[in-house]
């Protein structure tokens, strides 16, 4: 008997103590950001055909302009399948027709179901209902965040194991408009009526293993891929120029969101297409400000700015190291396709070095010890995703990393 209660005892214990083992070994965390090139919900397509489509515009985005598009409706050379900017050759198939655009959509779902991730960080997206195009809303809790005047925005697919405690806010102080637009010149915030903004950002706040974790999604201002934002060279054309100046004002916003959860001790990570080669700039050696000044001190109106990863990573508050994780993407950068004629050209597979992930030194220290601790990657959309005769699912291909918190 004593023997019995003593094995017994000890199947307990083991029991136990595997299950203590089994709660440790918890799945990574599994989040993708993922620009789907102007996703739309079948009602704005259909107002998008109907419109861009017409005989007077015949999809000329400047024919459109001087007819009064309405704002909410994308640009209408967006999916003629002509390489940018030049627009001299077919990269991939127009989807200017329900059924092709069809082809697109079922290219995503299909990606998105493969990826089978916990969280998706997306950008431009048109609606809640674009989104729902791709995720069936069974899996997943959608949440969205767009401009005030109906262009394209921001969402979250959250799984919805995950999504049951979560929580969304837009953060609206992302979408500014330029210099020129302003009523108040320092301030980016006061846009004129009718006046372009960019895109808001969108934060999502979930618990995981016991402890809040922050995502920021955002899309920031194109244009100023690779020039000091306070600096772009003389020669580059003036949508350059003001480009660098909103997407300056644009990490002054990011700075502040970020120095706030790091005085709180909050986890986060800043995930999306940021339309900045991150890696360039510390190539580079950009400095974060260009008159050599601390980039821990306060940011005022003329304060010169370089590099946007450098002022965003400056250890202030204390703990504001940055790490920024750009995971590399299987395929070739360029595809090689076939004119009817038998000669060859090139178009490119996806955006490259523009999509990240942001995440403080804390939050990595803290990742379960082991070879798997933190996994990043990405993949083009192969062989049927590009050239005159294929629909390109997006520009961008997705990008995923796994934490194992």
């Amino acid at each position: 008997m004593k023997n019995f209660l003593i094995c017994t005892i000890a199947i307990v214990v083991a029991a136990v103590g595997l299950a203590a083992r089994l709660a440790d070994a918890r799945p990574p965390l599994r989040i993708t950001t993922w620009n789907l090139e102007h996703m739309m919900s079948e009602q704005a397509y259909e107002r998008w055909r109907d419109f861009c489509g017409s005989p007077q515009i015949n999809w000329d985005e400047k024919k459109a302009r001087r007819a009064g598009k309405p704002a909410d409706i994308t640009f209408c050379n967006v999916h003629n399948g002509l390489n940018w900017p030049s627009q001299r050759y077919q990269e991939a198939l127009p989807l200017q027709t329900p059924e092709h655009y069809a082809i697109k959509v079922a290219a995503l779902k299909k990606r998105a179901q493969k990826l089978d991730s916990d969280i998706f960080a997306l950008q431009e997206v048109s609606d809640r209902d674009a989104m729902a195009r791709v995720f069936a809303e069974t899996d997943y809790k959608l949440f969205f965040a767009g401009p005030t005047d109906g262009s394209m925005g921001v969402g979250f697919a959250v799984r919805n194991k995950l999504a049951a405690a979560a929580r969304t806010r837009a953060v609206d102080d992302l979408a500014i408009c330029g210099p020129e637009d302003r009523r108040v010149k320092d301030d980016p915030g006061s846009c004129r009526q009718g006046s372009y903004r960019s895109r808001p950002g969108l934060e999502l706040k979930i618990v995981y293993n016991n402890r809040p974790l922050f995502l920021l999604n955002v899309h920031l201002k194109s244009s100023c891929r690779k020039s000091p934002l306070d600096a772009p060279e003389k020669s580059a054309p003036a949508r350059v120029h003001e480009a660098c100046a909103t997407l300056r004002d644009q990490v002054v916003v990011l700075e502040r969101w970020l120095d706030e959860r790091v005085g709180k001790d909050e986890d986060f990570v800043i995930v999306g297409d940021f339309n900045r080669d991150l890696a360039l700039e510390l190539r580079s050696r950009m400095p974060a400000r260009l008159d050599g000044g601390d980039p821990a001190t306060p940011i005022y109106p003329d304060t010169p700015i370089g590099s946007m990863f450098k002022e965003l990573s400056d250890n202030e508050p204390p703990g504001a190291w940055l790490v920024f994780e750009w995971p590399d993407i299987a395929g070739p950068k360029k595809r090689t396709c076939r004119r009817p004629d038998g000669s060859t050209y090139t178009v490119r597979s996806c955006h490259r070095g523009i999509d990240h992930f942001l995440i403080t030194k804390d939050l990595l220290s803290r990742l379960a010890d082991g070879p798997k601790r933190l996994e990043a990657w990405g993949a083009d959309y192969g062989d049927e995703g590009y050239c005159a005769a294929h629909a390109r699912p997006s520009d961008h291909c997705p990008l995923t990393i796994e934490l194992a918190l």
